[in-house]
C-alpha cells in the first residue's frame, strides 16, 4: 500500500514511519492507495475531491480543501465587501451641475443639514438664502434651495447604488458560493 501524505499543497510518497509521523504531526493529510483516484502531471486526485464530466466527455475535478472553513472564508468575505463598499463611498462621486460632488460620510451629513435649511427655506419657515459648496473638482458653487435639494437627491441615489451593489455581492453572489474558489471570487460589481 502507498502511503501519500499533502502537505502545505505538496504530495510526499513517505516509505518510513519516521517521516511520516513528522509529516502527520506538522498537519500533512494522509492517503492510501485506495482512496488515490489517479495522477496526472503534479495533480493528484484523490477521494475527497469531486470530479465531474462535461458534456464532451472530459473530466474535471474541484479539490476539496479540508483546511478551509468556508464559514471562515466567507465571514472573511464579508468584511472585505464592507471595507471596499466603505472605499467606493470615499473614492466615488456624485454629478451634478456638469461637476462631480463628494458623497464621503461627511459629506451626506453636511448635505443633510443644507437639505433640511432648503427645505425650511421652501416651506417659508427661514428666509431665502443661497449656498455655497466646494465640489470635488474644487470649483465653487452657488446654489438656491431646489438646487440644494437636486444635488442631496443626486448624492442620495449615487450612494443607494453603491449599497445596492454590496448588498447584490453579499446577499446574491456569496450566498450562493458554496466553494472556496467561488467565495474569493466575489466582488462588488461595476453596475447592476
Amino acid at each position: 500500500m502507498i502511503r501519500l501524505f499533502l502537505y502545505d499543497s505538496t504530495w510526499f510518497n513517505v516509505d518510513n514511519d519516521t517521516d511520516a509521523q513528522n509529516l502527520l504531526d506538522n498537519g500533512a493529510v494522509e492517503y492510501t492507495s485506495d482512496q488515490i483516484r489517479g495522477v496526472e502531471g503534479n495533480e493528484t486526485w484523490v477521494s475527497n475531491d469531486t470530479m465531474f464530466q462535461d458534456e464532451n466527455g472530459e473530466w474535471y475535478y474541484e479539490r476539496i480543501d479540508e483546511n478551509i472553513d468556508l464559514n471562515v472564508l466567507r465571514e472573511n468575505k464579508v468584511v472585505e465587501l464592507e471595507n471596499y463598499r466603505n472605499y467606493l463611498r470615499n473614492t466615488e462621486t456624485a454629478s451634478y451641475d456638469n461637476d462631480e460632488f463628494l458623497i464621503r460620510q461627511e459629506d451626506q451629513n453636511n448635505m443633510n443639514t443644507y437639505y433640511s435649511k432648503a427645505i425650511a427655506i421652501k416651506m417659508g419657515v427661514v428666509p431665502s438664502n443661497t449656498f455655497v459648496i466646494m465640489s470635488a473638482t474644487n470649483t465653487s458653487h452657488t446654489f438656491t434651495a431646489d438646487q440644494i435639494i437636486e444635488l442631496f437627491n443626486a448624492m442620495c441615489v449615487k450612494v443607494e447604488e453603491i449599497y445596492q451593489r454590496h448588498w447584490y455581492a453579499q446577499n446574491v453572489l456569496l450566498a450562493n458560493a458554496s466553494t472556496a474558489d467561488e467565495i474569493n471570487a466575489v466582488q462588488i460589481p461595476l453596475s447592476l
